[in-house]
């Protein structure tokens, strides 16, 4: 039996704390993403948004999802040396399918952003990269990663046929006008203009409703019974975070980072470039909100650059923890990353019974600033909770479920 990587534990803990940060918006206001209608009291919102935005969002995402396709590949691996191929499979299709379960539950009675069902999807579309060379791995990320671009520039291209339609509308007399021409007029004119609240007030009511609202409003945003097992959207940037994860993990860093040349040097080059490309996506997220991005190329920064930040946040912390000897007696965090799962489902706990209806209704009560305190909080219940399970317990009451039901079900036993 192998041992733990503890540099992916410390890793894992930072990323799950991290996600907190975002995911907590999801509870806190009706339309989180917004940078004007809620949780803006006074001009320190404002900054606090943007440099939330700019420091963490997509970043502990990208960091999160490529530890889980190593965990995935570690699990396999090991699965594999101790039951052989065709035992080992079974086991790990087993354990997905019941990751599956997990995040149904989770998105249909707590919080319908739960991202595990689709994780659990792409670890399944993932199986095959495991017999993959390191270059036919390298392959397959550029190919994810031309996927990806190509939906952006699509995405690109319909802005600038939008934006054209609207001119050649503009250009037109008002009484001469079409009414296919009068509706790319609207529609224009609707995506430059600022939204009401009230547009938004019957998510607003079903959020500050009994738990039955809830659940309706999950049953209606969650479509797992029409056959969406996954989000469209992300397929492929999860596919190809996963297999950089699984990448990095062949190449030794999480054992011996200098395993890759030049490995500081690299860090700081994606460090620094994800800083810049954060710079303009942010700029235009948070103060030119309603403009349409137009430009291709600031369509393809957008969508890569808090990968390209998110990477380095993995290789800087992975760096440092292990060169620097202080940082590994601090096991805290490992605590959390040991017990990933019992964290993520906690924070929808906590963060439900906070905002929602049926616990102390805050929703869309606190500002952006406000809620930098209440995460600070929620964090260390967290690593205080996880501290005192583990002096008892080797893995989280989540994690034991879902390993007792992965092997339970077997015809052996581990």
């Amino acid at each position: 039996m192998q041992e733990r990587i503890n540099a992916l534990d410390f890793l894992r803990g930072f990323a799950v704390l991290g996600i907190l940060i975002i995911n907590i918006e999801s509870f806190a206001y009706t339309l989180p993403f917004n940078s004007y209608l809620y949780g803006f009291e006074t001009e320190l919102d404002t900054s606090v948004r943007y440099w939330v935005y700019y420091l963490a969002q997509g970043k502990f995402f990208t960091l999160f999802v490529m530890l889980f396709g190593i965990s995935f590949y570690l699990m396999l691996e090991r699965l594999q040396q101790q039951y052989g191929a065709e035992d080992s499979y079974s086991i790990y299709t087993r354990r997905l399918f019941i990751l599956f379960i997990f995040g149904a539950i989770h998105a249909y009675f707590i919080w319908s952003g739960d991202i595990l069902h689709h994780y659990a999807i792409c670890a399944l579309l993932l199986l095959p990269v495991k017999s993959f060379t390191m270059r036919g791995l390298g392959l397959f990320i550029i190919v994810m990663m031309l996927i990806i671009l190509g939906g952006s520039y699509e995405k690109a291209q319909i802005r600038v046929i939008q934006k054209q339609d609207y001119q050649q509308a503009m250009a037109v007399n008002k009484v001469d006008r079409t009414q296919a021409q009068q509706k790319a007029i609207w529609r224009w004119e609707a995506r430059l203009s600022k939204k009401s609240r009230e547009r938004y007030s019957h998510k607003e009511e079903s959020r500050k409703g009994r738990y039955l609202d809830i659940l309706k409003s999950n049953w209606n945003d969650i479509k797992l019974y029409e056959g969406e097992l996954f989000f469209k959207v992300i397929l492929f940037d999860c596919l190809m975070l996963m297999a950089i994860g699984i990448l990095l993990y062949r190449l030794g860093i999480f054992t011996n980072y200098r395993s890759l040349p030049f490995y500081w040097t690299i860090t700081f080059i994606l460090f620094f470039a994800g800083l810049w490309a954060g710079y303009v996506k942010y700029q235009w997220w948070s103060y030119h909100y309603l403009s349409p991005v137009t430009e291709y190329q600031i369509q393809f920064i957008k969508k890569v650059g808090p990968y390209i930040q998110g990477l380095s946040y993995l290789l800087i912390l992975n760096g440092i923890y292990q060169s620097q000897s202080f940082i590994r007696k601090l096991t805290a965090i490992n605590m959390v990353g040991r017990m990933a799962l019992t964290s993520y489902i906690f924070h929808s706990i906590v963060c439900a019974f906070i905002f929602y209806g049926y616990g102390l209704n805050y929703h869309n009560q606190l500002s952006r600033s406000e809620l930098l305190w209440l995460i600070l909080g929620i964090w260390l219940i967290n690593i205080i909770l996880c501290h005192l399970w583990l002096k008892h317990h080797k893995q989280g009451p989540l994690e034991f479920i879902w390993r007792k039901l992965s092997y339970q079900a077997a015809s052996f036993n581990r």
